[in-house]
């Protein structure tokens, strides 16, 4: 399945730098559906509303399905047509990595915790990712951000749940928290800018 050449993005205007994920894990088989649904109807709001009528999710709620569609849209939403088209039909590393990109993308505080601290600890060879290199991140960008000063303990837990369990869901972290090189085709790198390169735990990106 193609999508058209012309790029599409949800609106990402008024995304907050500061704004943080707070639904763990890709969901690789969901995001796919909704990226093809996407391809036949080019609206990300038809879209949601029809993943909320078949509730693809199969939730007990409609407030946790309209939460789970407007979370992955926000990813996804970020990508451009030749990157949703590998969401689509790739093969499961290609799919991985869009969905990767998409969450550094949508949420650029961990867009730049993946880039400054996961891909430089892998090209520097120091492949140990712990939580305390999260909050250190956190730390030094507070003094940029006063607002992250302001995070609450069940946030941090959350954010900590999120960041670790999608970073072992794409294969890019050991269950002993190792950095593990993110498997990139050729296809994905050509689909990707040098600097989105740079999100991910591969030594020829940079």
């Amino acid at each position: 399945m193609t999508i058209g050449a012309k790029e599409r993005r949800t609106d990402m205007g008024t995304r907050s730098k500061t704004s943080l994920p707070t639904v763990s894990g890709l969901k690789q088989y969901y995001s796919s559906i909704i990226a093809a649904k996407y391809a036949e109807c080019h609206d990300w709001a038809r879209t949601r509303s029809w993943v909320i009528e078949e509730n693809i999710f199969d939730a007990a709620r409609i407030e946790t399905t309209s939460r789970y569609v407007s979370h992955l849209i926000k990813m996804i939403g970020t990508l451009s047509d030749e990157q949703l088209s590998l969401l689509v039909d790739g093969d499961d590393s290609e799919q991985i990595a869009m969905l990767w990109l998409g969450f550094c993308k949508a949420f650029p505080m961990m867009g730049m915790f993946a880039h400054q601290v996961i891909h430089e600890k892998y090209v520097t060879k120091d492949f140990h990712l712990g939580t305390e290199d999260l909050w250190e991140f956190f730390s030094v960008k507070s003094d940029e951000m006063p607002e992250l000063k302001d995070i609450g303990r069940n946030t941090r837990s959350k954010l900590q749940s999120v960041v670790f369990c999608n970073l072992r869901e794409a294969g890019y972290l050991s269950k002993d928290n190792e950095l593990q090189t993110a498997a990139l085709s050729r296809r994905a790198l050509a689909y990707m800018t040098f600097q989105e390169q740079c999100f991910f735990p591969f030594q020829e990106a940079c």
